[in-house]
């Protein structure tokens, strides 16, 4: 029985633009580093620290790399719809709606939830807390 390598390809990802300029300097200076190396992304096993300003209070917040790309999606909109933000970031299904979940239905809800409720749907709108 012959044996075959089974390579893990990571779920798709927009990444936006920001993190992308960011992900191609550090790839360059890896690559310059470790020549024959290959580099992949991993964007589901990620997180992120955000610095966020809630009225006057600054916060860092750590996020998971899903939950960057839904959060950066509001420096230059109030409010999104459920599809809008999956078109947005092409996070797979059932990821886009744990990240949702707990960005507006934990205990600390950085998203508004319209409307409200436990459950993530697709008719759900989103607007930054």
């Amino acid at each position: 029985m012959p044996l075959h390598a089974v390579t893990y390809r990571p779920p798709a990802l927009a990444v936006p633009p920001e993190i992308m300029r960011c992900c191609d300097v550090f790839k360059e200076h890896y690559l310059r580093q470790h020549s024959g190396r290959r580099l992949q992304w991993q964007p589901n096993m990620g997180n992120a620290d955000l610095k966020a300003v809630f009225s006057t209070r600054k916060h860092e917040i750590n996020v998971s790399t899903y939950q960057m790309c839904i959060l950066l999606l509001f420096n230059t909109t109030d409010t999104m719809s459920y599809a809008d933000i999956e078109a947005a970031t092409s996070i797979p299904v059932a990821d886009l709606k744990r990240a949702l979940q707990s960005l507006a239905c934990a205990k600390f809800k950085v998203l508004n939830k319209e409307p409200k409720g436990r459950e993530v749907n697709d008719s759900d709108s989103f607007s930054f807390n």
